[in-house]
């Protein structure tokens, strides 16, 4: 009887398992490819989460600078304490933004890379949303996931207020792609300093 258990519990697991078995961990190689081939220099790529920085920076061999949000030093392997260090910094983005805005406004692209998604809560109040609270007053302690989502509602915010056209590109990886690091690429182009 116990083997008869075995043998069932071995056969229902067995399609999930090939499934899982076959599924890419991740496409930012896929997408480091097709940015060395498609940004030029002058353009910026930025990489929504400082450790998806990890990932694309093994397999990017293109001539566009690149920065991850937040924007840290090293991206050689997972350096927490670097993110931590920029959560206590109330203008941690500013070196992020004033490339996006200096790269717009030269007439060169600004490539978006990352897993969360572009859009505006039409539900938020008006005005900046307000910086979260420093790591030691945190609920949860250290994490940094409201940090994280501020730091990129800032990119996003001045992305769609002032770029001109946003274009997302159609990147498709052999297979299936865990969604723990499946990003998307969208383009940014142009500039409109007027929209407030």
């Amino acid at each position: 009887m116990r083997i008869g258990f075995l043998v069932v519990m071995m056969m229902l697991n067995a399609g999930p398992a090939w499934a899982e078995a076959h599924t890419r961990r991740s496409n930012l190689d896929v997408v480091a490819t097709f940015l060395s081939h498609n940004a030029s220099a002058g353009d910026l790529i930025v990489v929504q989460v400082a450790w998806e920085g990890i990932t694309f920076n093994r397999y990017y061999r293109g001539q566009a600078q690149w920065l991850s949000v937040p924007p840290i030093d090293s991206h050689e392997v997972h350096r927490i304490d670097l993110v931590m260090a920029e959560m206590n910094q109330p203008e941690a983005m500013t070196p992020v933004l004033a490339a996006i805005t200096n790269t717009l406004t030269s007439g060169h692209h600004v490539w978006l890379v990352g897993s969360i998604p572009i859009t505006r809560s039409e539900d938020a109040p008006p005005g900046p949303t307000p910086l979260p609270p420093p790591p030691s007053e945190m609920p949860t302690g250290w994490w940094p996931g409201s940090y994280l989502h501020w730091w990129n509602e800032q990119v996003t915010t001045l992305l769609l207020d002032h770029a001109q056209e946003e274009k997302a590109e159609t990147i498709a990886a052999p297979g299936p792609v865990s969604h723990f690091e499946d990003a998307s690429v969208v383009r940014f182009t142009g500039y409109n300093p007027g929209t407030e």
